[in-house]
């Protein structure tokens, strides 16, 4: 066993405002990346990105998360409390937070490193942002 304490992880997030404290193979894992991840409302939308050959999973605890994804990148999946989401390796995606209330979540990803391709010449269409949040 390995243990990390809270203290010894650093904010990793790729966004401003957003927090990510992450541990994997800081931890002694091979083979998989844990996460905790707080995002207050209007923060911004991550910029488009995939995870390459590392599949992810999300749970909400808190708020609302919304993920754009698709051919064009005009696919809207918003989750709510205790709502889980798994992504596929390669899978184009951004998120952000749209609700009116701060985002807390957990995420794994099957690598022990922090993977993500970022695509800043892809952008997500402010209509599929634009849509209300489901209540």
């Amino acid at each position: 066993m390995n243990l990390v304490r809270g203290k010894e992880v650093e904010n990793s997030a790729p966004v401003p405002g957003m927090a990510e404290y992450a541990v994997g193979a800081k931890a002694g894992a091979r083979g998989v990346w844990l996460a905790h991840l707080t995002t207050p409302p209007g923060s911004g939308i991550s910029p488009v990105h995939h995870h390459r050959e590392s599949e992810a999973l999300m749970h909400v605890l808190s708020g609302t998360l919304t993920i754009i994804h698709g051919p064009e990148l005009r696919d809207r999946i918003d989750l709510g409390p205790g709502d889980f989401l798994f992504i596929p390796p390669f899978t184009l995606h951004a998120e952000t937070n749209l609700g009116p209330e701060p985002l807390e979540l957990v995420m794994a990803r099957s690598t022990p490193e922090p993977i993500a391709e970022w695509h800043p010449e892809l952008n997500v269409q402010e209509s599929v942002l634009a849509a209300a949040v489901p209540g």
